[in-house]
C-alpha cells in the first residue's frame, strides 16, 4: 500500500484502524467531500451504530493483537503508519 486513501479504497481486503480519538483526522477530509474519507468515515459512523461490530479503532498497543486478526491492517497513529499482511 502507498497511502492511507489506498487501503481505504482496498477495503475489505485492507482495513484502516485508527487510535482511538483520532476520528476527527478522517471527519475533517469527509466533511470537506474527499470521496475516499467520505466512503471511510461512514463505515466508521455506521459500525459505531452498530455496537462496534467491526472496530475501525483501538486504544493502544496493548489492543493491537485482538484488532489484527485474520485480514490486512494498516493501523494509523498519526505518529506512524504500520501494514500488517
Amino acid at each position: 500500500m502507498q497511502d492511507i486513501k489506498e487501503v481505504m479504497r482496498s477495503y475489505p481486503n485492507w482495513k484502516l484502524n485508527f487510535l482511538d480519538g483520532n476520528d476527527i483526522f478522517y471527519s475533517q477530509y469527509a466533511e470537506a467531500g474527499d470521496p475516499d474519507y467520505k466512503q471511510f468515515y461512514e463505515r466508521v459512523r455506521e459500525d459505531r451504530g452498530n455496537l462496534g461490530s467491526e472496530k475501525f479503532s483501538f486504544l493502544g498497543l496493548s489492543t493491537l493483537a485482538s484488532v489484527c486478526r485474520g485480514a490486512f491492517y494498516t493501523l494509523n497513529s498519526n505518529v506512524c503508519v504500520l501494514g500488517h499482511q
